[in-house]
C-alpha cells in the first residue's frame, strides 16, 4: 500500500540526489561569487555531497525529480519538503483530551495501534456527527498521503448494483464493522501511519482510516473472497454487502455460506 512512501524512505537512507530550481549555495544559506559566470558558478563552504548534488543537477539531460516537493536537483536535507510532519498542531479543550486518552487506550488494548517510533507523524482529531457522538479520525493529508500513489482499482458502479439486486425478492444488507481494520499491515509498512496523540506517538498495525488507498485496498480484497468463493447473489460496495435470494430459504442458504466464508 505504501511502496511509494518506502521508496521516499530508501532515497533519504541512500543520500539519493534531489533537485531545486535555484542554486544549491543559496539553498544553503551561501552567496554565489557574483564575479564567475553562472556556468562555473564556486560552492562556498558546501560538502563532497553538497558538490556531487549540483553536478547532478547541471548534468544534460537529467529530468531527476525531487520526490517530496517536484522542484529539478537538491539534496535530500535541503528540501523544503523534507519534515513530513504536521507542523500545525491543533489545540484540545479538556473535554477532547479525555475523548483522546480514551480512544487511544482503547485501540492499545484492541490491538488495533501500538507504541511508534516512527520518523512520521500525522495530526489527531475529533469530530462529531449529527447526534454529537465523537469520533477519533487522523488527519493524514499532510503526511502519507501526499506521498501515496494513487491505488485505481475501480468500485462497483451503484446504478448498476442496484438493477442487479433489484431481480431478488428478499435480501439483507450488512454494514461491517471498523472494515479496514481487520487487514493487518505490514510490519515495514506501519511507521507510515504514525499519529500523535496527547504528547504520544502510536502506530497502527491495522490498516487505519483516512489513507488514501485504504478504500480500494479493502474493496479489492472483498471482490477477491467472493469471487475465490464463488459467491452467489452477493454484492459489495466497500464495507456494506448485500446478500439476495430468489425467496427466504435461497436467500438464507446465501447469506450462511457468505458468513462462513468472509
Amino acid at each position: 500500500m505504501f511502496d511509494q512512501a518506502r521508496t521516499l524512505d530508501l532515497a533519504q537512507r541512500s543520500n539519493e540526489v534531489y533537485v531545486q530550481p535555484y542554486p544549491l549555495t543559496a539553498a544553503i544559506g551561501h552567496k554565489t561569487d557574483e564575479s564567475v559566470s553562472d556556468s562555473t558558478t564556486k560552492l562556498q563552504s558546501v560538502t563532497e555531497e553538497d558538490k556531487i548534488t549540483a553536478a547532478a543537477a547541471q548534468r544534460p539531460g537529467s529530468k531527476q525529480k525531487c520526490f517530496f516537493c517536484g522542484n529539478n536537483a537538491h539534496a535530500r536535507r535541503f528540501c523544503p519538503a523534507k519534515d513530513a510532519s504536521c507542523h500545525n498542531c491543533v489545540k484540545y479543550s479538556a473535554v477532547d483530551r479525555v475523548f483522546i486518552d480514551k480512544e487511544t487506550t482503547r485501540l492499545l488494548t484492541e490491538g488495533i495501534i501500538e507504541p511508534s517510533m516512527s520518523p512520521w507523524r500525522a495530526q489527531v482529531l475529533v469530530t462529531s456527527n449529527e447526534r454529537h457522538k465523537k469520533r477519533l479520525v487522523i488527519d493524514y493529508s499532510q503526511t502519507i498521503n501526499r506521498y501515496t500513489e494513487l491505488d485505481a482499482y475501480p468500485f462497483p458502479n451503484i446504478n448498476q448494483m442496484v438493477s442487479d439486486i433489484a431481480k431478488y425478492k428478499v435480501y439483507i444488507t450488512l454494514d461491517l464493522r471498523s472494515a479496514y481494520r481487520q487487514i493487518p499491515l505490514r510490519e515495514h509498512e506501519k511507521k507510515y501511519t504514525a499519529f500523535e496523540a496527547n504528547g504520544s506517538l502510536y502506530q497502527f498495525r491495522l490498516v487505519p482510516f483516512g489513507v488514501t488507498n485504504g478504500a480500494a485496498c479493502f474493496q479489492r480484497i472483498i471482490d477477491r473472497l467472493v469471487t475465490e468463493n464463488n459467491l452467489e447473489a452477493v454484492f459489495v460496495y466497500i464495507d456494506n454487502i448485500t446478500i439476495g435470494g430468489m425467496d427466504q430459504n435461497e436467500h438464507d442458504e446465501n447469506l450462511r455460506k457468505t458468513s462462513a466464508d468472509i
